[in-house]
């Protein structure tokens, strides 16, 4: 079910206008979904069921450089071989102690529609790489990152992406199709 017929203004989303990456398959439109892709014990707390404070981090939301905002992966372009030679095997080289990787899904319609002070709060763009051109990032809108809001409100805003990512079941690596 659709959120509402037009899509919200992306004036404070510049990335969203044009095409990112000439690797991508083209910007990423309102109907598609994203895996963020869980690890324990840095996003993911399988004890609890719950995302790290990690997840979703403020800092890289916020960040004022794009490419370094959350890491996504569209997922109609992105299957389980590509998550795992891209995101797992670069973060097992980092930390061997990760482990339980799945995948959480949001869709990208729900994520535009996050607002606050009656402007688009998140962005979400393109950013196709050698061999992931499903690859694309998640971060504040260009107002919000000017306006520098309080933490309190970074809090918040936050708080309502998380929901959008919890609103379908966590599922395993597993389950995704190898390949789209």
């Amino acid at each position: 079910m659709a959120l509402q017929q037009t899509r919200i203004d992306n004036s404070n989303c510049i990335c969203e206008q044009s095409q990112q990456s000439s690797l991508s398959p083209g910007l990423v439109a309102d109907d598609e979904h994203l895996y963020f892709i869980l690890t324990e014990p840095d996003y993911w707390d399988r004890k609890d069921g719950r995302f790290t404070n990690a997840a979703f981090s403020k800092s890289k939301l916020w960040d004022p450089e794009p490419k370094k905002r959350i890491s996504v992966a569209r997922k109609k372009h992105t299957g389980r071989n590509t998550i795992k030679k891209y995101v797992i095997e670069p973060q097992n080289k980092k930390n061997a102690n990760r482990e339980f990787y799945a995948a959480a899904i949001a869709a990208v319609e729900e994520i535009r529609h996050i607002e606050h002070e009656q402007s688009r709060a998140f962005c979400v763009f393109d950013d196709g790489i050698n061999g992931f051109i499903g690859h694309a990032i998640v971060g504040a809108s260009d107002r919000l990152i000017v306006n520098h809001p309080s933490k309190n409100v970074k809090n918040e805003i936050r708080q309502r992406l998380v929901k959008c990512f919890q609103k379908t079941k966590v599922i395993l690596l597993e389950t995704i199709p190898e390949e789209p």
